[in-house]
This record gives C-alpha cells, sequence and structure tokens, in this order.
C-alpha cells in the first residue's frame, strides 16, 4: 500500500503540471494500491 500525497495528485490530474509526466510513469510502474487521507482530497469552498 502506497499513501499519496496532494502534490503527486495534482501532478498526476494536471497535465500542465511540471511532474505530470512522472507522475504517470510512477502509476503505471507501481502494482500496489495507492491510498490516501481525507485532508488530501478536501479542499476550501
Amino acid at each position: 500500500m502506497i499513501i499519496a500525497d496532494t502534490g503527486f495528485w495534482v501532478a498526476l490530474l494536471n497535465r500542465r503540471d511540471n511532474l505530470h509526466l512522472q507522475a504517470r510513469a510512477c502509476v503505471a510502474q507501481i502494482h500496489e494500491p495507492l491510498i490516501t487521507t481525507l485532508p488530501v482530497i478536501t479542499r476550501e469552498c
């Protein structure tokens, strides 16, 4: 199980992020579930 933080998710979902390609490559190489925490997915409204 791998814990992913906000920076990873932002890079993965935002094609304009400087680390987008690295995040995609990481996802393609891992074979474990990605988990996160509620504060990572919560945003202010």
